[in-house]
């Protein structure tokens, strides 16, 4: 007398050797994988096409030959403290625009990131393909680069 189904007894054993498989991905296949789907991600100064300074509101339109207005030095450490923010929450929509903006357009098909002050924190709306995502990061570095360029104290712009 059996009480089990043989093929659910199959069934059972190799769904579990599927979720041990799938639970220890080698470090490097499940970083590629997180990465892919995470909010905040990492940038680097090679994959920016485009880097604008604005004191406040939208880029200026600049011709196709114009690829960046921000001083090099600077957006290396923009971006370096950007990609150390800590994460904080994921926004519905964007908070209201003030202060100092930096745009950036990131690979192809084009990314674009505005960072501005949010209060003691910074936004940050990236756009893929006209759908914008908004989220709140936590940088004072970051905060201190922006402001200084809206305050007029750096070469940034």
């Amino acid at each position: 007398m059996t009480f089990a189904n043989p093929f659910w007894n199959w069934f059972w054993h190799i769904f579990g050797v599927v979720c041990i498989c799938l639970i220890c991905l080698p470090s490097r296949y499940l970083q590629r994988v997180t990465e892919r789907y995470a909010v905040h991600r990492p940038l680097s100064v090679e994959q920016v096409s485009r880097a604008i300074l604005t004191s406040s509101g939208e880029p200026p339109a600049l011709p196709a030959s114009a690829q960046t207005t921000a001083d090099p030095a600077w957006l290396s450490q923009a971006i370096d403290a950007f990609n150390q923010s800590n994460f904080l929450y994921r926004n519905r929509k964007p908070p209201k625009l003030e202060g100092p903006v930096l745009h950036l357009v990131v690979g192809h098909p084009p990314i674009t990131y505005r960072l501005y002050p949010a209060g003691p924190y910074v936004a940050v709306e990236r756009t893929r393909k006209g759908r914008a995502v908004c989220y709140t990061v936590q940088s004072k570095p970051l905060l201190a680069l922006l402001w200084s360029v809206g305050n007029g104290d750096s070469d940034g712009v």
